[in-house]
């Protein structure tokens, strides 16, 4: 076998798709430790997605989730350009629109959370700004 193709293999190179989506489960689990509920994961909107919709007390809480080999302290500001919050927003937006009105009076605030990870811990900032 040619050891070139050996190595280019997904199984010893996970796509970006997959390491997104393990981390993704694992901020799940963490979010999940702490006390938040899942409502929905991976919703797509032709303005953007969201990662994570949890629910914390009688919060609505939309989770961005990024794993980073290094520097998961990073502000929410630095690791969220401009069109990624944009997108985010409108994503948001579309969503408590087409919430039904009875769900939606469940819940007395809504945020937008970060979850960043190092590979050794996480680093979860709440209520991010989404101002650019």
């Amino acid at each position: 076998m040619n050891p070139a193709k050996l190595f280019s293999s997904p199984r010893f190179f996970p796509s970006r798709i997959d390491q997104g989506a393990k981390t993704e489960r694992a901020a799940l689990e963490f979010l999940k430790a702490k006390g938040c509920l899942l409502i929905e994961k991976n919703v797509r909107f032709r303005v953007g997605e969201i990662d994570l919709v949890m629910k914390e007390g009688d919060c609505l809480v939309f989770v961005e989730v990024r794993g980073r080999v290094q520097g998961a302290m990073e502000s929410a500001q630095t690791a969220l350009p401009p069109l990624k919050r944009m997108k985010l927003v409108r994503a948001v937006e579309t969503y408590l629109l087409r919430m039904p009105l009875r769900e939606s009076a469940s819940y007395r605030s809504v945020r937008i959370d970060f979850l960043s990870h190092d590979g050794v811990e996480w680093f979860w900032c709440r209520n991010i700004e989404m101002r650019s």
